[in-house]
């Protein structure tokens, strides 16, 4: 069989399907064999910010595809958090309520296949602070894993701080301090 080898330079691509979230400046190493395009070493933007990756895809007549990305020490701040939002429906609800800023590293799957589609991902927390724009919540210094399979989150080893302030009731104030929150692994 025929082999072709390719180094992308500074190439830019848009997906068709969700999330559209364009990859800009990827660089790294394409493969052409046996009915299969692998991607190996990229590195590229997305977002802003940068990843690493690879992927296959099968040429064929009902193409398989997977694409691995991974992010180190990504910085999230309210404008990320709002372009996430116009891609992905659930990110939307939460980027209308809450503003985040914090630091996560990033390693999501995409996949499909012959039956359909299946996605995954993980999103670890070191240091992200919440804040609720309607009322006075803040989620401090949150750390954990967020997981998406098969359509399903679950927060998994997950702690942070939720400072609260207390309130004039009948001239006395109520209770102050914070508490602290912890998830574990199931």
């Amino acid at each position: 069989s025929e082999r072709f080898d390719l180094r992308l330079k500074g190439m830019h691509v848009r997906l068709e399907e969700a999330p559209s979230i364009p990859l800009e400046d990827i660089y790294g190493q394409a493969e052409i064999a046996d009915g299969q395009l692998r991607f190996r070493d990229l590195r590229f933007r997305a977002l802003g910010r940068p990843f690493t990756g690879e992927g296959d895809i099968d040429l064929g007549e009902n193409p398989n595809w997977s694409i691995e990305a991974r992010g180190a020490g990504l910085r999230i701040d309210p404008d990320l958090v709002t372009d996430l939002g116009r891609e992905l429906e659930g990110v939307g609800a939460f980027a209308r309520r809450f503003d985040a800023e914090g630091t996560a590293d990033v390693a999501v799957s995409f996949r499909r296949n012959r039956r359909g589609e299946l996605v995954r991902g993980q999103l670890d927390f070191r240091d992200l602070t919440i804040r609720d724009r309607q009322g006075p919540l803040v989620v401090q210094d949150f750390r954990g894993r967020l997981e998406a399979r098969n359509g399903t989150l679950s927060l998994r080893d997950a702690t942070a701080i939720i400072p609260w302030h207390g309130e004039n009731v009948g001239g006395e104030k109520a209770a102050a301090g914070r508490a602290e929150i912890a998830v574990a692994q199931a």
